[in-house]
């Protein structure tokens, strides 16, 4: 997978407006790598004031659910503005792609706001 994929940046995440975390449903906490990354950043300060969302795999399981809600704390803990992550209510067919368009979407228009308040 190293070869496939290049890791994350410090650069990365200080060029961006917004910042979509993602992680697997490991355990229903944030996965190793993620976490690491995050940590990474804070250390820095990176994160202060940044605008964020979180996703995950299985969001429709509680594994899943909790995650993405641990994520979120963390992201909280560090500064960050959290977009709240939608996720499917009990029972209800969990339609992730469209899902998470949405979230995107609200992350994007989120962001502009932020950064034209700033500017004014």
């Amino acid at each position: 997978m190293h070869l496939e994929y290049a890791a994350p940046t410090l650069m990365d995440a200080e060029w961006a407006d917004a910042i979509a975390f993602g992680t697997l449903a490991t355990a229903g906490t944030t996965s190793p790598e993620v976490g690491a990354y995050v940590e990474w950043l804070s250390a820095r300060g990176t994160l202060k004031s940044r605008i964020c969302s979180a996703f995950g795999s299985e969001a429709d399981t509680p594994f899943g659910s909790a995650a993405i809600a641990h994520l979120q704390a963390w992201l909280l803990r560090d500064g960050m503005t959290v977009l709240a992550t939608s996720l499917p209510n009990s029972g209800e067919s969990d339609n992730t792609y469209e899902r998470g368009h949405q979230q995107g979407r609200g992350l994007v228009e989120l962001a502009r706001a932020v950064k034209q308040a700033r500017n004014v």
